[in-house]
């Protein structure tokens, strides 16, 4: 609890992973805490049942997504979409809008963005339409081998993905957003970092 005078007294620790966890995040609005791990498994866990940590544990979506370790995710700037990329080459995007109807729900609107190809090892969402207060984000950028960044196009799921390559001499690992609202007559711009 970080807003008491001592935040570790209240801490507590949530069980359900039985691997390594890649990565930890945390929802736009702050409800749900995405876990990812080294065998396949996603775990979304509600955090607005906190600090009632056996009802936390006990209402955890629990999905094995994969065979393979998956590497990173990210939700979209509404909150409304998880990005996740595995150990297999594959990216694939899951629409959150569907959880609170049926938790498992939302793994049959399950959309392949690319499928064994290449590895990702970064995934983050533009943020432009977001704060031209649009619905969604245009394009998820990946960072992937053979030094390349891609970008694909979400509002057109037939469309190729965009590949920057040899931006880097070697194979980029994270991937930032900015946003550059200097010039608001056309709207808010951004930056892409890759590092």
């Amino acid at each position: 609890d970080l807003d008491s005078d001592d935040p570790f007294l209240n801490s507590f620790v949530l069980k359900k992973h039985d691997n390594v966890i890649n990565r930890l995040l945390l929802s736009p609005d702050n409800r749900w805490l995405a876990s990812i791990d080294q065998v396949g498994n996603l775990i979304l866990w509600d955090t607005s049942l906190l600090p009632d940590k056996e009802k936390t544990e006990a209402s955890a979506v629990i999905v094995n997504l994969q065979k393979f370790p998956l590497l990173d995710a990210a939700f979209s700037p509404t909150g409304n979409y998880l990005a996740i990329s595995d150990a297999s080459g594959s990216v694939f995007l899951l629409d959150m809008t569907l959880i609170d109807d049926d938790p498992y729900a939302f793994l049959n609107t399950r959309r392949i963005l690319q499928e064994r190809e290449s590895l990702v090892y970064a995934l983050v969402f533009d943020e432009a339409r977001y704060a031209t207060l649009l619905s969604e984000s245009q394009y998820l950028f990946a960072a992937g081998p053979k030094n390349t960044v891609i970008a694909f196009d979400l509002t057109d799921a037939g469309k190729e993905p965009v590949t920057f390559p040899f931006a880097h001499s070697n194979t980029p690992e994270h991937l930032v957003i900015s946003r550059d609202s200097s010039n608001l007559e056309y709207g808010s711009q951004y930056w892409l970092t890759s590092i």
